[in-house]
């Protein structure tokens, strides 16, 4: 009997609990998965041998975040074929872009202010930086003046497709310091052609993680954020840029130096996807003029 098993953060079970478990079923090995709460529907896909676990202690590889791909990922790992697996459960009239967003306060105050003594003249603009009132800052996030502005240049040619967290039985929240941001609101109220996660759930009665594979799979266009959902975006092929906010652009902060967010990272082995890294809504911009 194989035992697998992810008590850690979210991002460990798409690039190493998932891959286990799609190796041991298409490989027919005795195996059994221990989950954490809010995600056996995920497992759920992929195999019956599911027990939830209440157990979290953040305990990361540090091989996970160098630029090539960890030894780990060379031995009875198979990533599953979510795109394949998905790819026709919604369509639009439209080619997709989807925005795979989050609003975490991940770097702290002494950290913050550092940086912004230190490099006064980088570029915040767009609502690049956010603070909670106890000062943890989210430079990893896609604002709503950047939508605002996706939305009136690109939304004749393309769906824009809107992911964020809605928290509930089916997600499962890291220790996080989550910016409560009303983005659902705000496009709900000037961009209703914009489609939601939130909207699909509840048109399709399904689970986050469901919902969010399901919309992934509708594009070949993924703007994402380092953490998870990079790695979710990166099962579903085409181009994946990560934005890694102006906050770690000079590489002082170490989430700034890690390889796996990095142009052309190990996450390309997930499904072929092309990973692309910006630090700046400005870079992201011209990147989609000239490509998409």
């Amino acid at each position: 009997m194989k035992y697998i098993k992810e008590s850690t953060e979210f991002g460990l079970d798409m690039v190493r609990g998932l891959p286990r478990v799609w190796h041991a079923v298409q490989n027919n090995i005795e195996h059994q998965v221990h989950v954490k709460p809010g995600l056996k529907d995920l497992y759920g896909l992929f195999t019956d041998n599911v027990v939830v676990k209440s157990d979290f202690v953040v305990n990361h590889p540090t091989s996970l975040f160098q630029f090539e791909r960890p030894d780990w990922t060379l031995n009875e790992w198979t990533p599953p074929p979510l795109k394949e697996m998905f790819k026709d459960k919604v369509s639009f009239d439209k080619p997709t872009i989807v925005i795979n967003n989050k609003w975490d306060g991940d770097l702290g105050p002494k950290d913050t202010n550092r940086f912004l003594n230190r490099y006064p003249d980088i570029d915040l603009s767009m609502g690049a930086m956010i603070q909670r009132d106890d000062g943890f800052t989210s430079f990893n996030h896609y604002s709503m003046e950047f939508i605002d502005k996706l939305v009136k240049e690109y939304s004749d040619r393309y769906k824009i497709i809107y992911i964020s967290p809605i928290f509930g039985d089916n997600y499962f929240k890291d220790n996080n310091r989550i910016i409560s941001v009303d983005d659902y609101g705000y496009i709900e109220k000037n961009y209703p052609e914009i489609y939601t996660i939130k909207e699909h759930m509840k048109r399709k009665n399904i689970s986050y993680n469901i919902a969010q594979f399901e919309l992934e799979a509708s594009s070949d266009k993924h703007l994402s954020v380092m953490g998870g959902n990079c790695k979710i975006s990166s099962y579903f092929g085409g181009d994946v840029i990560i934005h890694m906010g102006a906050g770690y652009k000079y590489g002082e902060i170490a989430k700034g130096k890690r390889g796996i967010f990095k142009t052309g990272s190990w996450l390309r082995h997930l499904s072929g996807a092309n990973i692309i890294q910006f630090n700046t809504y400005k870079d992201i911009f011209n990147y989609i003029g000239e490509n998409w």
